[in-house]
């Protein structure tokens, strides 16, 4: 299973009277539907076929899942064409700011 890192940038800064943000923003990013099906089947699906954690908790497991997971061979996902499936705005993502000050004196 591997994980995905979209960005580490989320910060603040402030004083009393001023402040400063950046923030990851994928406003502008379109979803692709094809991704989402791909990344179900390689990430949870596969890691759930082998007895390996995922992301999200599972319902709890009958005793006999729990002592024997049997795994089968099936192909391993296959990822789609991305830049003929997915929009042309698919995983954009940016970096917004702001600077916040007091109006008053």
């Amino acid at each position: 299973m591997a994980a995905e890192f979209l960005g580490d940038y989320v910060y603040a800064a402030a004083t009393r009277t001023y402040g400063a943000a950046v923030w990851n923003d994928v406003r502008g990013a379109a979803n692709c539907p094809a991704i989402d099906t791909y990344r179900q089947a390689l990430y949870v699906d596969e890691a759930v076929e082998a007895g390996g954690p995922v992301a999200e908790p599972e319902e709890p497991r009958g005793a006999e899942d729990a002592v024997h997971h049997e795994i089968t061979q099936e192909p391993a996902a296959v990822a789609p064409p991305v830049q003929q499936v997915c929009a042309g705005t698919f995983g954009n993502s940016d970096i917004f700011g702001g600077t916040y000050a007091d109006p008053t004196p």
